[in-house]
Parts: C-alpha cells; structure tokens; sequence
C-alpha cells in the first residue's frame, strides 16, 4: 500500500517496518504473509502532515485441522505428525499443523498394517481429512518336512505336508504354538517344534526317516535281477536275495534272467508294515521245440539231444531243446540220402 518508489516494504527480524512518504500522501497499509492473519487487516492514512508512529498490527499464525482415521482402532501411533500422537477410542485424531506444514504420516500399531501404508502432505493450504484402514498381519510358517502326507499337529487347522514334504500355514501375528509331525512309520527330527511370539515369517524344516523291513528270498539261481523294487536288486551266487524297504512300500517285484522263466511270475506287495521272508521263486530254463518232416518213417534225427530220435509216420519228427541249444542235425537212413543232409 505504500507508493511504488518505496519498493516492497519488508518488516525486519524484530517485525519493525517504516517507509518515507510524501507530505499529504494518503493511502492504506495492508500486511501480508502467507500462514498469517493480521488484526486490523490494514490501516488507512489520510493527508500526512506528520510522522506517523505505533501503526502497528498483531499477527497471528493460521493453522489447519488434519483429522486422522483409523478404523475404529484405537492405540495406533500415527509418526510424522507432532509428537507421534496415538488414536483415541474411536480410531480418530485431530491435530492443528500451521500453514504451508509438510510431513510424511505413518500409522503403526504392532500386529497391524495400513492402506494406504503412509500419506504424504507436500504444504497444506487447508484442513485435511485421511483415513487408515488397518487388517491384521499374518505370519506364514513354511518349510518342508522329507516326507508326503505328514499330519503337522498343533498348527491351526489340518496341515498336512505336499508329495514333496513341502507344507505352510498362515497364523496370526504374535502366534505361539507347538508343531509335532506325526505319520504312521516314520519318525523326525527335531520330533517337535515351538513357537514363541511371531512376528515375522518363519521357515522350519525337519528331517524324515522311514520305518523299514526286510523283504528276502532265493529263485534258485544268481544273477536274477528282481525288477520292482526301488533300488537294482540281484540275487547273490547262491541265488539269494535280500532287500531293505520303507514303511508301506508298494509294488510288484518280477524275476528276470535271460532264457529263464519263474514260477510265480511276479509277487505284489501291499502296504509291507512287517518283513517278508521265504519269499522264493523256482526257475527254469525256458525249452522251444525242434520240429520237421524227413518224407519217411524210420529216419535217425541225429545230433538232437536226448534219446535218439526218429521220425514217425509220413516223417515227421519233433523234440524240445533248452534255450541258447546249439547243434547239427543229420538225418539217416540206410539206404536214403537227404537234402539237405545236415
């Protein structure tokens, strides 16, 4: 409000202010800042004539209102606003901040998290309303145990471990509790675990050991291989076996030796929860038949084993050989001579 050849009129440190104005000047003096309010608002001056001292003005900072909201949650401290104050009964705050203020709000409150997780005021103009919606932290327990189907008792609900002994859970927050794996069979290590005050995720593994029994037998001859168990089992010199298996193991075991045949041919297992012995096998050496026709009776078949074989009526001729069997047959008669001869 003064003339314009005093340039902009600035208070000092101490809020002082004085201009030189002409005799007779007449106007009115405003104050202005911004997060301030003046009383009076401004003071007119007609026809100086005289200095004019004590023009002075009050001033007063202006502060807005931020009202807080966190759900109906009480007890949340609300960081960043001054003095870290907490939420009443009600889940509300009201805090007066001066103009232009700026800060970064952030509630927290153990066993809770908040969307959004802060709000962020740049330089507030005017009052301000934000709300916190809170929801429980959750803690997830995982890890993996070495075996599938493990019954993990003493966690909430029934957990039980994947195929792969993989399992998890989700407690909640501040969770204490104690876990035990229990399968039929087989026993762990550490056979329990407990938990005390989560706040954080954990991960907690065990290691698993299967019960086993004994499966044994002979099929009479060695170097039978016995197909179906889990790791290559063959029968020692003696024709022998002998084999270590899990608790509930399942499968079909077959003898197998090349030219041999067994009897029975396979034996299947169930849910083994006791050792199985005398499980024997009998082999034999599988035969093929030899077999022909000379075109006469009477003809000497020879170098096929056994008696010595000849042909029946209209030629023919027909003998078993062991398997692998190797030989020249010659057919004789006095008298005769065949084609082929051997």
């Amino acid at each position: 409000g003064f003339p314009d050849d005093q340039g902009s009129v600035m208070t000092n440190s101490n809020g002082e202010y004085y201009a030189k104005v002409e005799f007779d000047w007449s106007g009115t003096i405003t104050p202005k800042k911004d997060g301030y309010t003046f009383s009076p608002p401004s003071r007119t001056i007609n026809n100086i004539d005289e200095d004019k001292v004590g023009q002075d003005f009050k001033a007063t900072e202006i502060t807005y209102t931020v009202s807080i909201k966190t759900g109906s949650m009480e007890g949340v401290v609300l960081n960043g606003l001054p003095g870290n104050p907490l939420t009443g009964a009600n889940g509300s705050y009201s805090a007066l901040v001066p103009y232009g203020w700026a800060g970064t709000i952030e509630p927290r409150k153990d066993g809770f998290e908040f969307n959004p997780p802060t709000a962020e005021i740049e330089s507030l103009k005017g009052p301000k309303s934000i709300s916190f919606t809170p929801s429980a932290v959750k803690i997830e327990i995982a890890g993996n145990v070495g075996a599938g189907g493990v019954e993990m008792t003493g966690l909430p609900g029934k957990v039980v471990s994947e195929a792969d002994g993989s399992y998890s859970v989700t407690v909640d927050y501040n969770y204490s509790g104690k876990v035990i794996p229990k399968k039929e069979g087989y026993t762990f290590e550490p056979a329990e675990y407990t938990f005390q005050g989560l706040t954080y995720d954990q991960t907690v593994n065990f290691t698993s050991e299967a019960q086993q029994f004994t499966i044994s037998g002979t099929t009479g001859m060695p170097g039978v291989l016995m197909e179906g168990f889990p790791d290559e089992v063959i029968t020692d010199p003696s024709g022998s076996y002998s084999v270590s298996v899990d608790f509930d193991f399942t499968g079909t075991i077959k003898p197998v030796l090349e030219g041999y045949s067994f009897n029975p041919g396979t034996m299947t297992y169930t849910k083994v929860r006791e050792d199985k012995l005398n499980q024997n096998y009998k082999g034999s050496v599988r035969t093929f038949v030899i077999k022909g026709k000379t075109g006469i009776s009477g003809v000497k078949m020879s170098g096929l084993p056994g008696n010595p074989v000849t042909t029946g009526p209209e030629g023919s001729y027909s003998v078993p050989v062991e398997y692998n069997w190797s030989g020249v047959v010659t057919p004789e008669k006095e008298g005769y001579s065949f084609e082929p001869s051997d």
